[in-house]
C-alpha cells in the first residue's frame, strides 16, 4: 500500500475521541450492515489493481497551547482506475457445477473533498470539552462492459453452454456526508471517579443514476421469446439519512481495587430511499415490480454495567448490557401508494468478560469473551427484486433477524530486551447464531440465480497464531518464525427451482456445509552486518482446503507461496541502491490454475547537500515485465480465480525536498 506522504493532521485520529461509550477496551457491539464510504482521510494511493491515476493534495492548520488545541484540514483526492479483468467462478449444486467466465473492462473515477476540524478546550483541571466535525463531498462515475458465459457440467461430464450476457452499465453518483460530535469529560476529586457525555449528529445524502443495458441469450430455451431477453433500463436512487446519537459514561472506584462502570447509548436514525426503475424501450415507462420507496426509523438503546478489578498489573472485568433495537418502517412500489408498515423489535443481552495481566519481566496475558450483534441492512429487509445483472437477481427478506456472534480470545506475549527474544501466541473461537447468509435459488431451465438473505445458525471458526523471534547474532542477524491456522464451518441454503404453468416449483432444497481449513507458516530473516549493507528476506506458505457437502467432487486445495528479498547498499557521497525481488505463486490443481508473478524493483538515489534536505531518485519498477494482480477464493458453495491487468514495467525519475531533512532507510522497522 502506497502512503500519501506528509499529510495527517493532528485531528486525523485520536484514541480518546470515541463517542460511543461501552465496555472498557471494546466499545462496539452493534453493526448496522451499511456500506457508506468513510469520512476519514484515505492514506492509500490505490489497491495495486489495474491502471490508476491519482491526484491528491491538502492543507493543515494546527494551533496548540496548554489549554487549547485546534486542528483543521482540507483534503482533495481524485482517482481514476481502469480494470481489465478475467474472472472464472465455479458454483456447486447437487449433481452439477456451473462455470461462469466473466471478461470485463471497467473504469472507476471518483473525486472527493474532505474537511475536518477538531477543537479541544481544557476548561479547568477537571473538565475537558472536545468538538469534532468531518465532512465529505464526492462525485463518482463508473462504466462497465462485461461478457459472461455460463456453462453447466452434469456429474463431472462435459460442459454445456447455457447462456451468455453482454452488459454495458454506467453509473453516476453524488454523495454528501457530515458528522458533528461534542464530547465532554469530567474528572472528580476522588481518584478514579469520572463522567463523560457525548452527542453526535450525522447526515448522509446519496443520489445515484444507473444506466443498464444488457443482451442475454439462453441456448436451452424452446421459444424465441425465451431465448433472447434484452434489458434497457434507467435506475435512479435517492437516499437521505439523518442520525442523532447520545452516550453517557460513569466510572466509580470503590474498595481501592475495584471500579464500577456504567454506560448508556442512544441512537435515532431516519432513512428515506426512493428507487425508480424505468424501461427505456417502452417510452421510459416505470417498472413498478422493480421500483421501491421506503422510510425507516431506527431507535437503538443500550444500557450496560461492568465491574473491574485492578491491582498490581492484573485487570479483570465482567459486565452485562441490555440492548433494544426497534425498526419502524414503511414501504411500497411508489410514494403515492399507501405505504406498507414493517415494525421489528430486537432485544438482546450482551455479556462481556475481559482479562489483561501485566506479568513481570515483560510478559503479558490477555483474554476476553464478548457478544456482537449484526443488524440487517435496510436493503436486505425489503421484499423487492434488484437487477443490475439479469443472470443474478437479489431480493430482500422482511423476516430477517439480527445475527449474533460469540467470541472467545486468549493470548500471551513475551519480550526479553536483554536477549532480544520475543514470543507470542493467540487462540480465538467464534460461534454464530442466526448468522446472516445469502441463500441461492437457481432456475434449472435458465440458470438465473436469485440470492436472498437468510438466518442460519451453526457457523463457527477457530484460529490460532504462534510467533517466535530470536537473534542469530545480536544487532547483526535476527530470525523470526510464525505459524497460524484457522478452521471454519459455514452453511449456505441452495435451492433448485423450475417454472411449471407459471408457478415456481422447488426441485431440491439443501443446506450446503462448507468446511475450510487454512494453515500458513513463514520465516523472516533480517541481516544488518554493516552500516552500508542490509538485507531482509522472508518466505510464506499458505494452504487452504475447502470441502463442500453439496458436491464433494469439487473439494479443492489452494496454495499460495510468497518469497521476498530486499537488499540495501550505501555507497560513498550519500549514494544508495535498493533492490527488491517479490515472487508470488498461486496454485489450484482442481481448477487447473497456476500463476507465477516475479516482480523485480530497483532504485538508485542520491541525498543532496550538507543539510540533506533533497533527494534525486531513479526508480525502475517490474524490470521483468511480469506484473499482474491475482486472487483466489474458496468458500460458501463456490470457488473463484481472478486476474487483472496491472501497470507493468516503467521507470520514474523523482525529486524530493523536505525542510526537516531526507533520511535514507537502510534499516526497516516495518518489514514483513
Amino acid at each position: 500500500m502506497e502512503r500519501l506522504p506528509g499529510f495527517s493532521g493532528s485531528n486525523s485520529f485520536n484514541w480518546n475521541d470515541d463517542a460511543d461509550f461501552g465496555f472498557s477496551g471494546n466499545n462496539r457491539y452493534l453493526s448496522f450492515g451499511d456500506d457508506n464510504e468513510s469520512l476519514s482521510i484515505p492514506i492509500s494511493g490505490g489497491d495495486n489493481r489495474g491502471f490508476t491515476r491519482n491526484l491528491a493534495g491538502g492543507v493543515n492548520y494546527n494551533y496548540d497551547t496548554k489549554k487549547t488545541k485546534l486542528s483543521t484540514s482540507y483534503f482533495f483526492n481524485q482517482t481514476r482506475q481502469d480494470l481489465s479483468t478475467l474472472r472464472n467462478q465455479q458454483r456447486f449444486l447437487p449433481g452439477s457445477t456451473l462455470t461462469t467466465t466473466d471478461t470485463s473492462t471497467q473504469m472507476n473515477q471518483n473525486a472527493n473533498h474532505r474537511v475536518s476540524l477538531r477543537f479541544e478546550k481544557q476548561l479547568d483541571t477537571t473538565q475537558t470539552l472536545i468538538l469534532i466535525s468531518n465532512g465529505r463531498l464526492g462525485i463518482g462515475n463508473n462504466n462497465l462492459t462485461s461478457l459472461q458465459r455460463i456453462n453447466q457440467s452434469l456429474a463431472g461430464g462435459p460442459q454445456q453452454l447455457y447462456s451468455t450476457s453482454n452488459t454495458l452499465n454506467g453509473t453516476q453518483a453524488n454523495q454528501f456526508a457530515l458528522a458533528n460530535t461534542a464530547l465532554y469529560r469530567l474528572k472528580f476529586k476522588k481518584k478514579g471517579r469520572s463522567f463523560a457525555a457525548s452527542a453526535t449528529y450525522q447526515i448522509t445524502k446519496n443520489d445515484a443514476d444507473l444506466r443498464l443495458q444488457s443482451v442475454n441469450q439462453f441456448f436451452q430455451a424452446t421459444t424465441v421469446s425465451d431465448m433472447f431477453r434484452n434489458l434497457n433500463q434507467d435506475q435512479n436512487t435517492d437516499l437521505l439519512s439523518n442520525q442523532y446519537k447520545a452516550s453517557l459514561l460513569y466510572v466509580e472506584p470503590f474498595a481501592k481495587k475495584f471500579y464500577w462502570e456504567t454506560f448508556y447509548n442512544f441512537s435515532l436514525r431516519f432513512d428515506e430511499v426512493e428507487r425508480g426503475v424505468f424501461n427505456l424501450n417502452d417510452s421510459r415507462r416505470r417498472v413498478d415490480t422493480l421500483s421501491l420507496y421506503y422510510k425507516n426509523n431506527y431507535t437503538y438503546n443500550r444500557l450496560g454495567s461492568s465491574l473491574r478489578y485492578s491491582y498490581k498489573g492484573l485487570n479483570v472485568s465482567a459486565g452485562l448490557a441490555g440492548q433494544s433495537f426497534v425498526l419502524d418502517g414503511k414501504y411500497n412500489r411508489d410514494r403515492s401508494q399507501e405505504l406498507i408498515p414493517i415494525r421489528r423489535t430486537f432485544n438482546t443481552l450482551l455479556p462481556n468478560v475481559g482479562l489483561n495481566y501485566d506479568l513481570k519481566n515483560n510478559k503479558y496475558l490477555y483474554g476476553s469473551y464478548s457478544v456482537g450483534v449484526q443488524i440487517p441492512a435496510s436493503r436486505d429487509l425489503q421484499p423487492v427484486r434488484t437487477i443490475t445483472n439479469p443472470l443474478f437477481v437479489t431480493v430482500g427478506n422482511p423476516n430477517l433477524l439480527p445475527g449474533l456472534n460469540k467470541e472467545v480470545d486468549l493470548g500471551f506475549y513475551y519480550f526479553n530486551p536483554g536477549s532480544f527474544i520475543n514470543f507470542s501466541t493467540n487462540l480465538s473461537s467464534t460461534w454464530n447464531d442466526n448468522q446472516i447468509v445469502y441463500g441461492q435459488s437457481v432456475d434449472t431451465q435458465t440458470l438465473i440465480t436469485t440470492t436472498s438473505p437468510e438466518n442460519v445458525s451453526g457457523g463457527r471458526s477457530t484460529g490460532g497464531y504462534l510467533g517466535f523471534g530470536f537473534p542469530l547474532k545480536k544487532t547483526k542477524a535476527t530470525l523470526n518464525l510464525n505459524g497460524q491456522f484457522n478452521v471454519g464451518r459455514n452453511f449456505t441454503p441452495i435451492r433448485q427451482t423450475r417454472q411449471v404453468g407459471g408457478v415456481t416449483e422447488v426441485v431440491s432444497d439443501i443446506l450446503n456445509d462448507t468446511k475450510n481449513q487454512n494453515i500458513s507458516g513463514g520465516a523472516r530473516l533480517e541481516l544488518t552486518p554493516k552500516e552500508w549493507l542490509t538485507f531482509y528476506g522472508n518466505a510464506n506458505v499458505n494452504i487452504t482446503n475447502a470441502q463442500y457437502s453439496v458436491n464433494t467432487a469439487q473439494n479443492q486445495t489452494i496454495y499460495t507461496y510468497t518469497y521476498r528479498g530486499d537488499l540495501n547498499l550505501k555507497f560513498p557521497r550519500d549514494i544508495y541502491l535498493n533492490t527488491t525481488l517479490n515472487y508470488r505463486s498461486y496454485i489450484n490443481d482442481r481448477l487447473g490454475f497456476r500463476q507465477q508473478v516475479p516482480i523485480l524493483n530497483t532504485s538508485l538515489y542520491h541525498i543532496i547537500g550538507k543539510a540533506k534536505r533533497a533527494e534525486v531518485r531513479l526508480s525502475a519498477y517490474d524490470l521483468l515485465n511480469r506484473n499482474v494482480y491475482v486472487s483466489q477464493y474458496a468458500g460458501q458453495n463456490y470457488s473463484q480465480t481472478e486476474s487483472i491487468q496491472t501497470l507493468a514495467r516503467y521507470f520514474l525519475l523523482s525529486f524530493t525536498y523536505n525542510m526537516r531533512g531526507v533520511t535514507a532507510k537502510m534499516r526497516r522497522q516495518d518489514f514483513y
